[in-house]
This record gives structure tokens, sequence and C-alpha cells, in this order.
């Protein structure tokens, strides 16, 4: 491992143990529970599933484009 070194006076060292209170384990909390302790947030999971399907989308298109590209080079440009 290499430690940083301060090469200028104006640079700060960085702490080398956590900040008290700091977890770098801790869960971000959920703003809903459910009264069985269902903490799923339907909103998050819509937002999730919609940059899924966009991220899809935007993928399918361009491997489309590229398969365009080849067949075009294969014919010849014609």
């Amino acid at each position: 491992p290499v430690a940083p070194a301060m090469t200028h006076p104006a640079h700060q060292r960085a702490p080398s143990r956590p900040r008290p209170g700091f977890d770098e384990t801790k869960i971000k909390d959920s703003y809903e529970t459910a009264r069985t302790g269902n903490a799923v947030v339907v909103e998050e999971q819509l937002v999730k599933v919609a940059d899924t399907q966009m991220a899809y989308q935007t993928m399918t298109n361009l491997y489309r484009k590229h398969m365009e590209m080849f067949r075009t080079a294969l014919r010849g440009g014609g």
C-alpha cells in the first residue's frame, strides 16, 4: 500500500481513523415501513424499473444500429 504524501502546506491530511459516528456499513434509512417490517418503497422501485427499461432500450438500439452498419459494410455500401 502507498501512503499519501503532503506535497504542499495548504493540502489537508486525510484522517487516519474514521470520524466518530461514521459507519461504513450503515444502510439507507427508508422513510416508510409497513407493520410487517417491509421497507420496500414502491415509488423507488418503479424509478429503478424505468431506469433499467431505458438502459435496455438504449443498448438494444445501439446493438441494432451496430448490426445495420455491419450489414451495410458487407453489402458494399449499396
